[in-house]
């Protein structure tokens, strides 16, 4: 459940943009199409939440002869910032009575970057800067329709394991015999005898 606590507590800190930087914030799915997007869009500024992968981290995950230990992946969201502007693609980019592009990428990075989990969204995650942006890039452009960009930010994570019993297959241990010896030919060995039982 920590994947969707994380998913809700980041989605709660897009959601303050709105309306100040955009008019729009929601989940999105699927491939980003002119039409996907057309379709969502309600207003000129838009920000849309995906949850991208969880790879794992073969450096930070560790594996016992026992067959236990941790298991550490990369969780990584991608919020599409989606500007609607027939003007020209300087308007779409740079501010321009709207905030442009740049100014909305800027507004996205202040929200999420170095964001701290808390209660259940803080219980699998590694390390002390919790959420961290990772790149934006460019994913669509129509001119004179939309452009988009996406802002992506992942988050260490512990993997959830199968809950194991690690005497499982074992030969449960429920006596020990032991001897005490004093001199080493033998002679007036053993001192004392025991044994030890295990219920």
């Amino acid at each position: 459940m920590s994947l969707e606590a994380q998913t809700l507590q980041i989605k709660a800190a897009l959601d303050a943009l709105v309306p100040t930087h955009a008019k729009v914030c929601d989940y999105y799915a699927g491939e980003v199409t002119a039409q996907g997007l057309a379709e969502e869009l309600s207003g000129p500024r838009s920000l849309f939440l995906a949850f991208e992968a969880e790879d794992l981290s073969e450096e930070l995950s560790s594996v016992t002869t026992a067959g236990t230990g941790e298991d550490v992946a990369l969780a990584v969201w991608r919020v599409y910032l989606v500007v609607s502007d027939q003007r020209s693609t300087k308007a779409a980019i740079m501010t321009t009575g709207l905030p442009g592009m740049l100014a909305l990428a800027a507004e996205v990075k202040g929200a999420l970057n170095r964001l701290r989990f808390t209660a259940d969204a803080a219980a699998t995650v590694r390390g002390a800067a919790h959420l961290r942006f990772i790149n934006l890039r460019p994913v669509l452009f129509v001119r004179g329709q939309v452009l988009a960009y996406t802002a992506r930010f992942g988050a260490l994570v512990n993997v959830e394991q199968v809950t194991r019993d690690p005497l499982a297959g074992t030969v449960r241990l429920s006596r020990v015999d032991h001897s005490i010896n004093t001199e080493p030919d033998g002679t007036h060995n053993p001192l004392a005898n025991g044994r030890n039982t295990f219920p």
